[in-house]
């Protein structure tokens, strides 16, 4: 409504052969609007940060959860290269720990 403007952070992760796991939507909604939660495909995350950007907590929550689970799933070899931009939301000591 009006100028009022929200930002959408959009996570996704890819194969080299191509296979896309399903991505990370952040919203800034403490509950986001059912109609929007709706439209979204059934197997792509839905996740909150205060502003709809990328911080560290979410990021560590959909690794270690979503995307875990996506590669078990997928049967990818380990271990896995897993290249990301330098946010330093994507580089916590936890998920450092986690991924080792």
């Amino acid at each position: 409504m009006g100028n009022e403007k929200d930002n959408i952070t959009v996570l996704i992760f890819f194969t080299a052969s191509g296979k896309i796991c399903p991505p990370l939507i952040l919203f800034p909604y403490i509950r986001p609007p059912k109609a929007l939660v709706d439209s979204m495909p059934s197997n792509w995350v839905l996740g909150r940060s205060d502003s709809g950007w990328m911080k560290g907590d979410v990021f560590f929550e959909y690794i270690t959860n979503d995307f875990k689970q996506w590669v078990t799933q997928n049967n990818l070899k380990r271990p896995i290269l897993l290249l990301i931009d330098g946010h330093k939301s994507h580089m916590t000591l936890p998920l450092s720990e986690f991924l080792r």
